[in-house]
C-alpha cells in the first residue's frame, strides 16, 4: 500500500486566495523542485463550489487531501461564506486511478460534506453535497 518513507513526507501548501471568482491550493512534496502531489480548485459563482480535488495515488491516506480542503474552508470563511459545495463525480487525471463515485462520496462525507441532492444514479454528476461552515445549518 504505502512505504514507510511516504508516511513521513513533509508537505508545503501554497494558496491563491479568492481572486476574480477563483481560489486554488496546491500541495508540494518538495517545494523547491515543485513536485506537486495534490491540488484543489474552487469557483465562486453565487456559491463556493469545489471544481476539482486531487491527491496523487502514491501519497493518499496521509491527510494531504484534508489539509487542502482545510485551506479552501479557511478561504471561504475569510471571504464571509457560510458553506462550501461540491458535485462529486469521478474523473481521470494524468493517468491516475479512476475513483468510483461511492468512494468519492465517502471521502467528502468524512471531510464534513452532507448530501442536499442525491439521485438514484450514483454516477450522476447532479448529486450535490454541502459542507456548512461555522455551525450554519443547511438550507
Amino acid at each position: 500500500m504505502m512505504s514507510g518513507k511516504m508516511k513521513d513526507i513533509k508537505v508545503r501548501i501554497n494558496v491563491v486566495g479568492i481572486n476574480r471568482g477563483w481560489a486554488e491550493a496546491v500541495a508540494y512534496k518538495d517545494f523547491f523542485r515543485k513536485k506537486e502531489i495534490g491540488r484543489i480548485g474552487m469557483a465562486v459563482e453565487g456559491e463556493y463550489e469545489i471544481k476539482y480535488f486531487r491527491v496523487r495515488e502514491a501519497v493518499r491516506h496521509q491527510g494531504i487531501g484534508k489539509k487542502l480542503m482545510d485551506k479552501m474552508v479557511q478561504e471561504v470563511i475569510k471571504d464571509g461564506g457560510t458553506s462550501l459545495s461540491v458535485y462529486p463525480h469521478s474523473e481521470l487525471y494524468e493517468g491516475e486511478t479512476y475513483i468510483k463515485n461511492e468512494l468519492l462520496y465517502k471521502i467528502y462525507k468524512e471531510l464534513g460534506f452532507e448530501f442536499v441532492k442525491k439521485n438514484v444514479d450514483m454516477n450522476s454528476s447532479n448529486n450535490k453535497m454541502i459542507m456548512p461552515l461555522r455551525g450554519v445549518p443547511l438550507c
